[in-house]
């Protein structure tokens, strides 16, 4: 097969008429509009830029489209996803660009976006809540063996009690020489980790003004404790509120689980604003009148009447005119005519291989006949096995003929499942031949 031909094609009609002709278009597949590069100078009053229409409904487009995605994604991460099978085998629901649009108007799109903002911030501020008690706990954790409020200590008439924490590394020696400052102090480790170490400091009053002075020219950390209760008992109060809040989460993303359809639902709403912002794309690259519109594009030549016919039949005859050209290759830069593989059954699967190359030119030769044929080929000479290619032909066979797929993925299954025919057939020839060398000797 070949490149296909290609048809410039010309379109005049009234602004009326030009979401109604951009949604013919859109839904028709297979034009590629273009921009036009140059006005006549005697044109330039007339006409003007499409990129400055609806400039204000573009932004708000985008940005429904961007919150819409974000709540998408948001509910990936906690929405319940049927199995592996049910998915493939799932039917999707195919919508016209009219259905679409009604479908998404029947939606309070405004209420179920609010909906989703709504119960992230809820489930931000769970999980914030939830980080914040895990660092508590952490923090009571280490101190769960100070036995005595510090509040208490502030009375003690004899004694001063100091508690805090020091580097590991350092303990040691901080140790020896508190106790070079004065004897009569007690030092009682609280925690050991390979980081830190805590230490209840007791001396007497006497020594207060030394040991006090000592310990600020140090790197110990006197403790900041906020709480009234002893850590032990403040560290059951926190892991009672962390255990009501996870259930709290739980129960939150055990909701989003269950409605599926909030998710269906905004996955439609999402195509239908991506395709919105694919019609404001293409009407920037229109030519703009107060009363009229001029498109230009490209279409496939064996596909120009049928599509000529059905925007008739959307807009009316009388409503438009139409004008095609076959290209020239004086006028045209065939550079920029659009490019279009039309194959064979067999080798349109590995187009996919050919594009990888990069596009062929439109005045040039399609390489995926002769690309098909010898990957089927040399494929089957590396794997030569009957019973692989058969696991493989039936491994690609199945989700090809009961299995819902998009169509790149049924491509590349397809050109897989045709190399294992390659492969059975090698190994085949392969086995008859050395059967045969092996009763010759």
């Amino acid at each position: 097969m070949a490149i296909s031909v290609m048809k410039r094609v010309t379109i005049i009609a009234e602004q009326a008429n030009k979401e109604l002709l951009l949604e013919s278009l859109q839904e028709l597949k297979g034009t590629e509009i273009v921009p036009f590069e140059e006005v006549e100078e005697a044109d330039r009053d007339i006409f003007f830029d499409g990129a400055s229409l609806n400039s204000e409904d573009s932004k708000l487009n985008h940005y429904t489209l961007n919150k819409i995605e974000e709540a998408i994604e948001f509910l990936k991460q906690y929405g319940s996803q049927p199995s592996f099978i049910k998915r493939m085998r799932k039917k999707r629901k195919v919508y016209s660009l009219k259905e679409l649009e009604t479908e998404v108007n029947s939606m309070n799109l405004e209420s179920l976006l609010r909906l989703v903002s709504e119960k992230r911030s809820e489930l931000e501020q769970l999980r914030r809540a939830i980080t914040e008690l895990e660092e508590k706990e952490r923090f009571l954790r280490r101190w769960t063996n100070l036995d005595f409020s510090l509040k208490e200590s502030d009375d003690f008439k004899h004694f001063d009690v100091v508690v805090g924490s020091i580097d590991t590394e350092d303990s040691s020696e901080f140790i020896d020489n508190l106790k070079n400052v004065t004897d009569k102090v007690l030092v009682q480790e609280v925690y050991y980790t390979e980081d830190t170490s805590g230490y209840t400091i007791v001396f007497s009053k006497e020594h207060q003004e030394d040991v006090l002075e000592f310990i600020r020219r140090s790197d110990f950390t006197e403790l900041d404790y906020e709480y009234d209760k002893l850590p032990k008992e403040e560290l059951q109060v926190v892991l009672s509120k962390r255990k009501e809040m996870i259930e709290e989460q739980s129960e939150l993303v055990k909701r989003f689980k269950s409605n599926r359809q909030l998710l269906s639902n905004l996955k439609i709403a999402q195509e239908y604003y991506a395709n919105l912002i694919e019609r404001e794309k293409a009407s920037q690259l229109l030519l703009n009148s107060s009363h009229l519109f001029i498109l230009k594009g490209w279409m496939d030549a064996d596909e120009v009447s049928d599509n000529i016919v059905n925007i008739n039949h959307v807009i009316g005859e009388d409503n438009l005119a139409i004008f095609t050209y076959d290209v020239d290759p004086e006028e045209d830069n065939l550079d920029d005519v659009p490019v279009k593989l039309k194959n064979s059954a067999f080798s349109a699967p590995f187009e996919t291989l050919t594009l990888q190359y990069g596009t062929p030119k439109y005045n040039s030769i399609d390489p995926t006949p002769f690309f098909s044929f010898s990957q089927v080929l040399f494929f089957g000479l590396m794997s030569a096995d009957v019973g692989y290619g058969l696991l493989l032909f039936i491994a690609t066979f199945v989700p090809i003929m009961f299995f819902e797929l998009s169509p790149g993925m049924r491509k590349t299954l397809k050109s897989f499942n045709y190399m294992s025919v390659g492969t059975i057939l090698v190994g085949l020839f392969l086995e008859v031949s050395l059967d045969s060398h092996y009763h010759l000797v």
